[in-house]
């Protein structure tokens, strides 16, 4: 395949019910959808959702035409000439050490990239992403804060009635001790509980609800405790799991392969928080979920608030084509976030099927495009 273009596409997709945790609230979910064309005329998709708070990305930055990363990116498909599995993958493993501080860019790009070879030459999954696991995963639900304490016990009983093995529970408030406790007495004690910091607490208020919850609740793990930029934290991290044996999880914090890479070595998360719209691609996420299973680290996936159908496809590849994780963590929720997904289903029934836009959301959501024409 020859690429001639790349449309980045901005739409603002409204959400049914606001979704609010310690670093963001929002009511309407600001995405990119790819587009590229080959000179054939396939097209393949992909999505970039970027958070500054995670990635450090922005919308604006990527749609900017000074903006340098965009630019350099796409054209470095200029003379590419990508017939099969190999050369995709060379070119992957090439640009993608570029773009360690860009990983939502170049994850939708790449993924685009798959999709338009797997239309047109084709893709040997097992290679890719690794066999298919047929082994049945949990499920975990996740309370915001829009859901007050005094509205725990429906949002409990939403949960069993879910089916949940986990529940997870996003904490930042003042009364944060108490919403565990009491969300955990209406679970009856039976479904583990993780909470997720989302990188705003100190050590002492950390420690504070460990020695409150650690012993008397069904608290699972704790994911990103602390700044995702304090390297710092690991000693910290890794002392507090030795005395109290609840596990850490890492989201902010491990986007890229560095990162990884970083914190395996460092210490101080026992698992992590996988999701392909942060790490670069479908090929950065195994990179990332191979190291880990490599040196113990657990693992957990979903999708993220706000992604249309295009990333939770790929989050689903990756989960079945993967073993070690105990369950997935909002997999299919944007069904009932969004107002409406933007995007459909062309054709197949493989692992990466392609897509086409809705004419609603051609006519109502696009919020303005941005086409590089590959020379």
């Amino acid at each position: 395949m020859i690429i001639q273009s790349v449309e980045f596409i901005r739409m603002q997709l409204p959400l049914n019910n606001a979704f609010e945790h310690a670093r963001a609230a929002r009511e309407v979910s600001d995405t990119i959808l790819v587009k590229l064309t080959t000179e054939a005329g396939a097209q393949g998709w992909g999505e970039i959702l970027p958070r500054p708070y995670v990635t450090g990305e922005t919308i604006e930055a990527i749609l900017d035409e000074s903006s340098s990363e965009p630019q350099a990116l796409i054209q470095s498909l200029a003379g590419a000439q990508i017939f099969n599995q190999n050369e995709l993958e060379q070119w992957i493993d090439k640009q993608l050490p570029l773009y360690q501080r860009h990983t939502a860019l170049f994850g939708g790009v790449e993924m685009a990239m798959w999709d338009v070879l797997n239309q047109t030459h084709g893709v040997d999954w097992d290679r890719a992403m690794g066999p298919v696991n047929d082994r049945p995963l949990g499920r975990c639900v996740t309370i915001g804060f829009d859901a007050t304490t005094e509205k725990l016990r429906p949002r409990a009983i939403d949960a069993r009635l879910k089916k949940a093995t986990v529940v997870k529970l996003k904490i930042g408030l003042d009364d944060d001790i108490e919403r565990i406790q009491l969300l955990d007495s209406h679970l009856n004690g039976k479904v583990p509980i993780r909470v997720d910091a989302n990188g705003l607490f100190d050590v002492s208020r950390m420690r504070q609800l460990l020695q409150a919850c650690a012993g008397s609740t069904a608290l699972q793990s704790i994911e990103q405790p602390f700044s995702h930029t304090e390297n710092s934290y690991a000693d910290i991290q890794q002392s507090l799991f030795d005395e109290f044996n609840i596990p850490f999880a890492a989201d902010e914090s491990v986007c890229s392969i560095e990162d990884a890479q970083r914190w395996q070595k460092s210490g101080g998360f026992q698992i992590y928080n996988l999701r392909i719209g942060k790490h670069g691609g479908i090929r950065a996420t195994r990179i990332i979920r191979d190291l880990a299973l490599a040196n113990g680290i657990g693992l957990v996936s979903g999708s993220m608030v706000g992604e249309t159908g295009i990333l939770t496809q790929a989050s689903e590849l990756l989960l079945s084509r993967s073993t070690g994780f105990d369950y997935v963590e909002g997999l299919g929720q944007n069904r009932f976030f969004l107002g409406i997904d933007p995007v459909e289903l062309v054709q197949g029934d493989g692992p990466l099927n392609t897509f086409k836009l809705k004419p609603q959301a051609v006519a109502e959501l696009v919020q303005g495009s941005r086409t590089i024409m590959i020379s």
